[in-house]
Order: C-alpha cells, then structure tokens, then sequence
C-alpha cells in the first residue's frame, strides 16, 4: 500500500493546485489549501509506513510497542508541537500539519530499530 501511494502522492506534490481546483476553483481556497496537501502528503507516506509496522506488532501480539510509541509520538510531540507551531510562532494551521508530518515521521522511525530490535519475535500470546 505504501508503494501505491508514493505513486499516487508524486503527482500531488507536483501539482497540488490541479487536485484542489477539482473541489474548488476559489483563489484564495487554491492558495491557502497547496500548502497543506503537500505536508499531508508527505505525512501520508510515514503513515504508510507506520501502519505496516504498526500492524506487524499489534498481529505479532506487541501491542504494548504500539501503545508506548503511539503515546510518545502523539501525546508528547505531535499535540504540544501543534500547539506551539499555531499560537506562538504564529505559523497559524501550517503549524497543525507540519506537527502531523512531525509525529507520523516519529511513529515510523520509532518502529524502525523496534522491529530490527526483535522483541516482538519472542512475545507469546497464549
């Protein structure tokens, strides 16, 4: 799933303003919604590759990886940051997506060395 949406998110970062003139030819709707289909396009591949190891873990019987990376990544960076990214610098709903691509990007490195690590090979589930 992961491959078929880099093939689908390529044309999106190259020409965002074509996929938003399909819901809506508004200027101003155009200029301000670019920027945010390029981060959440990003933030949709790390989610891809999240998922995947999130899956792996939680089928593998590991949910307690998912449920600490997912608390750490979410609760203690992806919030506060967006939080922080809104209101103090200013940066305004920019700030809530590029905290998304923020904790999305945590999520799916995090579970990188967690799998290599192989922890989740020697948890018995009954």
């Amino acid at each position: 799933m992961t491959a078929i949406g880099g093939v689908v998110a390529v044309p999106m970062l190259l020409f965002p303003s074509f996929f938003i003139s399909l819901f809506s030819t508004e200027p101003q709707v155009v200029h301000l919604t670019t920027p945010w289909l390029r981060i959440l396009v990003v933030a949709a591949l790390f989610l891809g590759v999240g998922q995947v190891f999130q899956q792996a873990f939680n089928v593998a019987g590991d949910t307690i990886t998912v449920a600490v990376v997912t608390f750490l990544s979410l609760i203690l960076v992806e919030i506060p940051l967006a939080w922080f990214l809104s209101h103090p610098l200013g940066i305004d709903p920019l700030g809530m997506g590029w905290a998304h691509l923020t904790g999305m990007a945590m999520r799916a490195i995090f579970f990188v060395p967690v799998f290599y690590w192989g922890r989740w090979l020697r948890i018995k589930v009954i």
